[in-house]
C-alpha cells in the first residue's frame, strides 16, 4: 500500500508547491508588468500542463488498476462463500471506481486550465523560443519512454 501512497503523495505536494508558485507569479505580474519570471521559475511553475494533470492521471491508473485487480478477485471470493473477503473486496472495487470517475473529469478540468494558464502567460511574457521548448515537455515524460531532454 505504501509503495502506490509514496508516488501519489510526492506529486500532490510538488502540485501543490506549482499551484502556489504558479498563483505568486500571476499575482506579481499583476503588480510589476514589465518584469518577467526567470527561466527557472517559469520551467517550474509554468509548464504548458497544469501541475494537477499528473496526480489526476496517476489516480486514474490507480483506480483502474484497482478495478481490474478487485474486480478479478472478487467473484473468486463469493464463490468460495468467503463474504467477509467478498465485502472488502467489494468496497475496494467502489472505491477504485470512485476514484476512476473523479480522475477522468480532473484531467479534463486540468487541461482547460493549463490552456487558459499558457494563454495569460503568452500574453504577459514573450519567451525565447529556447524557454518555450522546455515548458511544452510534460512533468511525466513524453509518454513513449524517451527522456524529456531536460
Amino acid at each position: 500500500m505504501t509503495l502506490f501512497l509514496l508516488p501519489v503523495a510526492w506529486v500532490a505536494v510538488r502540485a501543490v508547491w506549482v499551484v502556489r508558485g504558479r498563483a505568486e507569479l500571476f499575482a506579481a505580474a499583476d503588480e510589476h508588468r514589465k518584469r518577467r519570471p526567470t527561466d527557472r521559475q517559469l520551467v517550474d511553475h509554468l509548464r504548458d500542463e497544469h501541475p494537477l494533470t499528473p496526480l489526476w492521471w496517476m489516480l486514474a491508473v490507480l483506480g483502474g488498476l484497482g478495478t481490474l485487480c478487485l474486480g478479478f478477485a472478487l467473484p473468486f471470493a463469493l464463490a468460495d462463500g468467503a463474504v467477509l473477503a467478498g465485502a472488502l473486496l467489494g468496497a475496494g472495487l467502489a472505491a477504485s471506481l470512485t476514484a476512476l470517475a473523479l480522475a477522468v473529469p480532473g484531467i479534463r478540468r486540468a487541461a482547460r486550465q493549463g490552456a487558459l494558464d499558457r494563454r495569460r502567460r503568452d500574453e504577459l511574457w514573450p519567451l525565447p523560443s529556447a524557454v518555450e521548448r522546455r515548458l511544452a515537455v510534460p512533468l511525466l515524460g513524453t509518454g513513449d519512454g524517451a527522456h524529456s531532454g531536460t
